[in-house]
């Protein structure tokens, strides 16, 4: 099977930044975003793996952006009945007149690139319980912490059809 998806979005923000007060929540300004997304398995070669790639396009409306493109790549295989793994590569440009790098307000900072892995491991506890264990290290960046870290999410699903 395979999907295509193309998605737009209104970003709109319900908050403000107070003047002096750090960090920032982000940049306050009303923008869009377009997304076109491609997801599918394979059943014969790779039994069963599953794929999402997506790359879309995010503007901000003010006079110095910024222009953001993104893009996401996610590998899925079952390991078993009960456990899958998980490999996500992420990215993000963005693009801006204002080049102004802030280390304490890493929220503002408009021009920068990021890269990352993030492989994951699940579970499947029960029909409606299972648990993920993901880790992720930002393998390149510019204007950007480089950083690791880790991840426990529960997933409860709720009802029954």
């Amino acid at each position: 099977y395979k999907f295509l998806s193309v998605t737009g979005s209104l970003i709109i923000p319900l908050y403000n930044n107070s003047a002096g007060k750090l960090p920032t929540i982000g940049y306050a300004k009303p923008g869009a975003e377009v997304k076109l997304g491609f997801s599918g398995t394979n059943r014969t070669r790779l039994k069963n793996t599953y794929w999402d790639v997506s790359a879309g396009i995010r503007q901000f409306f003010d006079s110095v952006g910024p222009t953001q493109l993104f893009f996401d790549a996610l590998f899925g295989m079952p390991l078993d009945e009960s456990w899958k793994l998980t490999v996500t590569l992420s990215s993000n440009s963005s693009t801006s007149r204002n080049r102004d790098f802030d280390p304490n307000n890493p929220f503002i900072n408009r021009y920068y690139s990021t890269f990352r892995i993030t492989p994951a491991l699940s579970r499947k506890i029960s029909e409606t319980t299972s648990i993920n264990f993901s880790v992720f290290a930002d393998l390149s960046g510019k204007n950007i912490g480089r950083g690791t870290g880790a991840a426990l999410t529960g997933i409860i699903k709720f009802g029954t059809r």
